[in-house]
């Protein structure tokens, strides 16, 4: 019997062991759409703009993204607002060649009405994929470590040119991220009700979106989604943000890139100091 009791355990042990013990902490289904562009033409979603700065425009089934800025990111909002507090966010988007070492781009979800926070899930053309939240006028990285930006290695990412689906589960404040199908990581925080979703584009990056879509729960009523309209003309110059949340994000942004920075020239300056105290070191057993 106690052999028997013995050998029951070790296998409910071993099974533990192999299975993957994390878990989607999201259980709502979303099968009612609040919002959605599939780029066949121009609804007046979002903004076309061409500037010394950023071209975007809808154009060949595509929302096709150019961040010029050599420096800094970018962030886009559609001018649909949204207000579930349980919601999926999908989105069909890929990278451009790129010489930047800051290309990025992804989704921004729980953007708040006056700037005060948001959440950010990017890639990049490394293969690699990054959670920030927006906290104040600068970011904290929810994911990775710090001297490497937060950026997290991934299989599941597609390469260069191709398109990678993103889906973002939030339901009582619990979080569920998807990337082409496959779960990627789970999160929980209480900060935010509800808030805008949008589009973050990295330093020097080109991207393309597919489509984005915004579902509810089958208990919730959705808002109205944005209706066709008309096409609001690129820009000569570059135009001022449709709302404070897009200025702030955008300096946000700015304001994480010089942090990270800031944080590489300190790394460097510790081995530069680590270096000349070896070579001093060898200088003076040579001397003896």
């Amino acid at each position: 019997m106690k052999k028997n009791f013995l050998s029951a355990i070790f296998f409910i042990l071993l099974f533990l062991t192999c299975t993957d013990v994390r878990s989607q902490l999201i259980k709502e289904e979303f099968t009612s759409v609040a919002f959605s562009d599939q780029f066949d033409d121009d609804k007046d979603n979002w903004r076309n703009m061409s500037t010394s700065d950023n071209l975007f425009i809808t154009q060949e089934g595509e929302y096709q993204l150019r961040r010029k800025n050599p420096s800094s990111g970018y962030s886009i909002f559609p001018k649909w607002k949204n207000t579930l507090t349980s919601y999926s966010l999908v989105a069909s988007i890929k990278l451009e060649e790129s010489k930047s070492e800051d290309a990025a781009v992804g989704l921004i979800f729980m953007a708040q009405e006056d700037a005060s926070g948001a959440f950010v899930f990017e890639f990049n053309p490394k293969g690699q994929y990054r959670l920030k939240q927006l906290v104040g006028l600068s970011y904290k990285l929810l994911t990775g470590e710090a001297k490497s930006g937060g950026w997290v290695d991934s299989d599941v990412l597609n390469k260069i040119g191709e398109y990678n689906l993103i889906e973002i589960k939030t339901s009582k404040r619990n979080y569920d991220i998807y990337v082409n199908e496959k779960y990627l990581l789970s999160f929980t925080e209480i900060a935010y009700k509800s808030g805008d979703i949008g589009i973050s584009i990295g330093a020097a990056t080109k991207a393309k979106v597919d489509f984005i879509e915004v579902k509810a729960g089958m208990n919730s009523t959705p808002p109205v989604a944005a209706t066709a309209g008309v096409k609001s003309p690129p820009v000569s110059e570059e135009a001022p943000a449709s709302g404070s949340s897009e200025v702030i994000m955008k300096l946000a942004e700015q304001i994480a890139n010089l942090k990270i920075e800031n944080q590489s020239l300190r790394d460097s300056i510790i081995i530069l100091k680590k270096n000349l105290k070896a070579a001093r070191a060898a200088s003076n057993q040579e001397v003896k």
